[in-house]
């Protein structure tokens, strides 16, 4: 009797310790399928870049008039009616109400601080600024003259721009998104892997404006209009693909 309860006992040790043993076995066949090479999905990611370079189709620059002086009144009424005159002068040329911007009118009063008494306010500057797009460049050295004549003692930052640079980003990009496909069939072809399909492609667009002449004048005129030249921009676009590999 003893035997056979020596003998249960054994078997159900045995049973357990191979249940255990099937379990570790399975695990680690386990584990080692995971580890596989090529059991998960596996990527490359490449970039590339594009240029092209484009003439500008337009000219952007800002006018202002600043005035000071202690009637506020007055010396808004001076401020609007210089402004007017430098805005009609600029349409006499051809340029249009559209490109013709207001971007800046302030009002900033100034003070005088004697000594061991409290400020006292001396009177007001006035500053109002328009911004400019003109088209025909051949009108840009007159613009410069005529609204300096007309009263403007601000100008500042001409710059060369394409109003529409979707074109030109076009081509860009189709650059960049070739040298980039170029530079993972290499890629691929060097590592002895295989190219199944893109996954994902994000971009960055970007393009330098041509400064031609910056300038803020006291309040004289223009006696010589200055020379113009526009140059070439260049237009860039990047570009970071994707691929699922195998």
């Amino acid at each position: 009797m003893e035997n056979f309860e020596l003998s249960n006992r054994t078997f159900a040790l045995a049973s357990v310790l191979i249940a255990a043993i099937v379990v570790a076995i399975l695990a680690g066949i386990f584990v080692q399928l995971s580890s596989l090479p090529g059991s998960e999905p596996r990527y490359i990611t490449v970039s590339g870049e594009g240029q092209v370079y484009a003439s500008p189709d337009i000219a952007l620059v800002s006018f202002g008039i600043t005035k000071n002086g202690t009637d506020i009144a007055k010396l808004s009424s001076k401020v609007n009616e210089t402004m007017n005159a430098i805005i009609s002068d600029l349409k006499d040329l051809g340029i249009e109400d559209k490109d013709i911007q207001t971007t800046q009118y302030s009002i900033n009063p100034y003070y005088d601080y004697p000594e061991y008494s409290k400020r006292i306010l001396s009177g007001y500057d006035i500053t109002q600024s328009i911004n400019v797009k003109i088209r025909d460049f051949s009108k840009i050295s007159q613009a410069f003259v005529v609204a300096t004549d007309a009263g403007a003692n601000l100008v500042n930052d001409l710059y060369f721009s394409i109003d529409n640079p979707e074109e030109f980003n076009q081509q860009a990009r189709e650059k960049a998104i070739a040298q980039a496909k170029e530079k993972a069939q290499n890629i691929a072809s060097a590592s002895g892997l295989k190219l199944v399909k893109m996954t994902n492609i994000s971009e960055e667009g970007y393009y330098s404006p041509m400064y031609g002449y910056a300038k803020a004048t006291g309040g004289g005129y223009l006696e010589v209009a200055p020379d113009i030249q526009p140059g070439e921009e260049e237009i860039s676009m990047s570009v970071v693909l994707t691929y699922l590999v195998r």
